[in-house]
């Protein structure tokens, strides 16, 4: 493996504590935590995964590097395979917000101890940061990153209180919108693409509630048009 990561992963990098240990929760490969470790960001790492095939790519991977005295290479389902205070970082990456959900409180006894989260959810964004600042949490930072034609969110936040996030907030991001996030239009444009998309196929239907549908749909595209003009007249 090449010591360089993908922009995504370099993205979720950039947000780890440094000087701390962290764990890489559903690991895949290990590539994050190798990275972090020979890049010297940080002491130690867990790297997990509730699959046995990951997991034992992920062994191999840090076997090939001799960073098993560095690298804890664990098998179980999300936090259950840390110990409270173990770990200052935890990332969760590739998968879907519902899932980062669900992780987060199956184990509450550590969640509770982990002092930041870096979050790469594939889905379900706008409800991981709910859920997030509804149970403790404060988004510190995100990023928009275009990986081979595809966007992808970075969240990472920290405990507190106190956070508020009005609706287009927990849509896009309150740090997103804050800088005006020079992917954030097109980002949007290929969301309105997939709803009229939805709405072609739901006119072929005669049905009141697909109706119903269609025309929230339509009150959506309204909503991010006019965010797109916002955006478009920031920036003039």
């Amino acid at each position: 493996m090449e010591s360089q990561l993908s922009p995504r992963l370099t993205a979720v990098a950039q947000r780890v504590m440094a000087g701390y240990k962290m764990a890489d929760i559903g690991t895949d490969h290990g590539y994050l935590p190798i990275f972090l470790i020979k890049e010297g960001i940080v002491p130690a790492a867990v790297a997990s995964d509730i699959n046995l095939g990951p997991y034992h790519s992920a062994y191999q991977q840090v076997k090939a590097h001799n960073l098993e005295h560095l690298i804890e290479v664990r098998h179980g389902d999300g936090l259950a395979v840390l110990e409270p205070h173990e770990v200052f970082t935890v990332v969760m990456a590739g998968m879907g917000g519902d899932t980062i959900v669900r992780i987060l409180e199956a184990v509450p006894e550590v969640t509770r101890t982990i002092q930041r989260l870096v979050l790469q959810p594939m889905e379900d964004v706008p409800k991981l940061r709910k859920w997030l600042v509804n149970h403790g949490w404060i988004i510190i930072d995100e990023d928009l990153i275009k990986e081979t034609d595809r966007y992808y969110v970075i969240l990472a936040a920290e405990p507190g209180l106190g956070q508020l996030l009005n609706p287009l907030e927990a849509e896009f991001g309150p740090h997103l919108l804050s800088v005006k996030h020079p992917h954030l239009t097109d980002f949007i444009a290929r969301q309105e693409e997939q709803i009229k998309n939805i709405q072609t196929q739901l006119n072929l239907s005669s049905r009141p509630e697909i109706r119903q549908k269609h025309m929230e749909l339509t009150t959506k595209l309204k909503e991010l048009e006019r965010v797109k003009e916002w955006l478009s007249g920031a920036s003039e």
